[in-house]
């Protein structure tokens, strides 16, 4: 009896119309928090129309909107991304290693960001392009990706198709960072013009060399010596070449009265000596 009790008066509470608007509220704060980057296809000229189809679902999650652009010389894309509506911030990568569009290259570029930004959602065209770097992506996050949706129900829940499109499903994904690809032709293209973006340069994660600079020395390197002498016992046969000449003018003179070409290490009294053959 108490049972049954409880579990009316929890129905009646759930249907009402004061919990149903602390639901909406809750719902709208948690999309506020929400931040997705796109990953943004191009050929350095122009941006590939399923970008605007990816940038229009990542506005249905909620929250802000940032499109990542990588290339060698890619301005001009960024500047149109700057104007399509919705997307808040755009970042930039330029640099030769991208050329091509390595998905190799643009993971460790997409890490780099995520790593500064700590997006809640991550995605990408379903095209050759999102379908090759996507799953990259979210290996190395350690999630596992939401491929090919076509509807967007919540943050976390996605529609995607199975069994060649003949089966819906309903996923709901529970990873910290949700990485998913969309199909283009599932959501509208976002608008191309009345945008504000800031553009800003991405974290690029690379290594740039800068300069070399080289000590000289008369002396070869000791792996690639042939024959390595240590000890002091050969110095002392000649009565040691730091008691007759003294540090590393001694080493000097003993090599050029013996032939070979020899290398003191001074750690007392010449107590290592390294010929070379």
């Amino acid at each position: 009896m108490l049972l049954g009790t409880f579990y009316l008066f929890k129905c009646k509470v759930f249907n009402s119309s004061l919990f149903l608007s602390l639901k909406a509220s809750l719902l709208h704060q948690f999309q506020r928090l929400q931040s997705t980057l796109v990953i943004a296809e191009h050929n350095n000229e122009t941006l590939t129309p399923i970008t605007l189809n990816a940038v229009t679902a990542a506005k249905r999650l909620g929250g802000e909107v940032s499109c990542l652009v990588a290339g060698t010389s890619c301005d001009k894309v960024a500047q149109e991304l700057s104007k399509v509506q919705g997307v808040a911030k755009v970042l930039v990568a330029q640099h030769d290693v991208y050329k091509g569009f390595l998905a190799e290259e643009l993971t460790s570029l997409v890490l780099e960001t995520q790593k500064q930004f700590k997006y809640t959602h991550i995605c990408a065209g379903a095209s050759a392009f999102g379908k090759n770097l996507i799953p990259r992506v979210a290996a190395k996050l350690d999630v596992a990706p939401v491929s090919d949706i076509i509807e967007i129900k919540s943050p976390n829940t996605f529609v995607r198709t199975i069994y060649a499109g003949n089966v819906l499903c309903t996923v709901q994904c529970d990873e910290a960072v949700k990485v998913f690809s969309v199909r283009g032709t599932s959501f509208e293209a976002a608008p191309t013009s009345g945008g504000s973006a800031s553009v800003e340069k991405a974290p690029v994660g690379l290594s740039e060399w800068i300069e070399q600079k080289l000590s000289k020395s008369d002396r070869p390197e000791l792996t690639s010596a042939r024959v390595v002498v240590s000890g002091a016992a050969g110095t002392a046969a000649r009565g040691g070449c730091a008691a007759q000449h003294g540090g590393a003018q001694g080493c000097g003179a003993w090599k050029r009265e013996v032939g070979w070409f020899v290398s003191c290490v001074h750690l007392e009294s010449c107590a290592y000596v390294y010929i070379y053959m």
